[in-house]
């Protein structure tokens, strides 16, 4: 798995393209064994930069392409959740992950939906410029595409009026605060490293076994 999930989210063309198409067929007639196969391998691959980053990649191009099993969703917002903190340093990855967070904002299921925009908010203020204006930029087509029956427009125009990417990070901060209420969202507290709002969500794999949320998973690893 982590061969093929390598494949699918690295740098050449002609290794993804192919490596894509064998990564999804494989998901379309095994949907919930081969996703709870993914969800365990990115915990046991938890902080490690070289696979969690294709990692990310293949469940963006599996959830924007409806072959995830929506039970895993929950997963992968806590994965990106946890991953987001760990890495907050690193402008490279923090920027890898936004694709993912995007598809995450545009989730059905209203928990997975929520928390992937408390976390789109979030990053919304991040020390880096760009990260901050990616965030926001995937924050407004989420709303714009589907707000879920939320009146956004208000949200929307702080989204667009706002330079995301400026030097002015008090009136930054000002706009993400601005966000929380027009959203409907609660503001992470101070445990939750700003960032988070980890469930205690379980998802059952198959009919007897089941396995704790991402964040369990990766404490239990010992990280």
């Amino acid at each position: 798995m982590r061969g093929v999930v390598v494949s699918v989210g690295g740098l050449s063309a002609h290794v993804t393209k192919h490596a894509q198409a064998a990564f999804c067929d494989c998901f379309t007639d095994n949907s919930e064994s081969m996703s709870s196969l993914l969800v365990s391998t990115a915990a046991r691959a938890a902080h490690d930069g070289r696979l969690i980053v294709p990692i990310c990649a293949s469940f963006e191009k599996l959830i924007s392409r409806d072959l995830l099993h929506t039970s895993f969703y929950a997963d992968v917002v806590d994965m990106l959740c946890v991953e987001t903190k760990h890495f907050g340093t690193d402008i490279s990855k923090m920027l890898s992950f936004l694709p993912l967070l995007g598809v995450l904002c545009q989730a059905k299921d209203d928990a997975v939906r929520t928390q992937a925009w408390r976390l789109a908010v979030v990053l919304a203020a991040s020390r880096y410029p760009k990260v901050r204006n990616r965030a926001a930029a995937e924050l407004y087509s989420a709303l714009l595409i589907d707000a879920r029956g939320l009146d956004a427009t208000a949200a929307m125009e702080v989204l667009s009026t706002t330079q995301w990417d400026g030097t002015d990070t008090v009136g930054v901060r000002g706009a993400r605060d601005r966000l929380y209420p027009l959203l409907g969202l609660t503001v992470p507290t101070a445990e939750e490293g700003g960032a988070l709002s980890m469930s205690d969500r379980t998802n059952h794999l198959g009919r007897n076994m089941v396995m704790g949320t991402y964040k369990s998973l990766v404490r239990e690893a010992g990280y």
